[in-house]
Formats: structure tokens, C-alpha cells, sequence
């Protein structure tokens, strides 16, 4: 008889102990899940809809460049083919230039060069910057 109490004292205590190792595994688990959301939080991440959304983006504007290229290298064609007939005084170089758009030198933007001055930081931070706090005496001796 002694035997069997011992053994479901012993049962008992391993049940109690597993319920509080259950309950230490579910508080350690918060403590992480709540570090790592701290962690990732302070990562700047960004969300799933937003990286969808910019990826997208990204491939709309890849698809739009690859119809740009096409386009202008059709166009180079046309122009070489222009400038190959032109050559030889046809009709066919006639009419493939007035299909052209003519674009005088005159009604291009023009880059300007801007010259900034060059400020060395030596000369910047020695400088003294006025104070926007007026001086009181001066202030007192107006009054005056």
C-alpha cells in the first residue's frame, strides 16, 4: 500500500510540475514575441502592402522603359533610313521627312552652369551668428 501512494504522490507532483513548466513556456514565449516586436519596431520596416505596392510600381515603370526603348529604336531606324534616302535624293526620303517633327536648335532648353560659392568650413564655423535674443541694456539705454 505504500508503494501505490508513493507512486501517486509522485504522479501528482509531476502533474503540478508540468502545468508550471507549461506556464513558464507561455510567459518566456510573450517575453520573446514582445522583444522581437520591440526589435523589428525600432528596424523601420516595412509592411507587406507597402513592399506589393512598390513592387508594382517598380515593374509598371520597367514595363513603360522597355516600350520607351522599342520606341526610340524604331525611331532611330526610321531616321537612319531617312538620312540613307535623303542621300540619294528620292521621293521616299521626301515624304520620311515630313513625318519627322522638326525641332528648331533655338526652342531648346538650354543648360545654364550655376556657380555657387565655395564656403570653406573653417570660415563657416568661425563666424558668429547674431543672437535673436535682444541685448537688454542696450534696450534699457534707448530707453533712457
Amino acid at each position: 500500500m505504500q508503494s501505490t501512494k508513493f507512486f501517486d504522490d509522485m504522479a501528482k507532483l509531476t502533474t503540478k510540475s508540468l502545468g508550471t513548466f507549461l506556464d513558464m513556456k507561455k510567459e518566456v514565449d510573450s517575453l520573446v514575441k514582445q522583444n522581437v516586436e520591440t526589435i523589428l519596431g525600432a528596424a523601420n520596416l516595412v509592411s507587406r502592402e507597402e513592399f506589393e505596392v512598390v513592387k508594382k510600381a517598380a515593374s509598371n515603370a520597367k514595363s513603360e522603359q522597355q516600350k520607351l526603348e522599342k520606341k526610340i529604336a524604331d525611331l532611330e531606324k526610321k531616321l537612319a533610313s531617312a538620312k540613307v534616302n535623303k542621300g540619294a535624293g528620292s521621293a521616299a526620303a521626301k515624304s520620311a521627312d515630313k513625318s519627322l517633327p522638326v525641332v528648331k536648335k533655338e526652342s531648346l532648353p538650354m543648360k545654364k552652369e550655376v556657380k555657387l560659392p565655395q564656403v570653406s568650413v573653417e570660415k563657416a564655423s568661425s563666424k558668429k551668428v547674431a543672437s535673436k535674443k535682444p541685448n537688454l541694456k542696450a534696450v534699457e539705454a534707448k530707453k533712457k
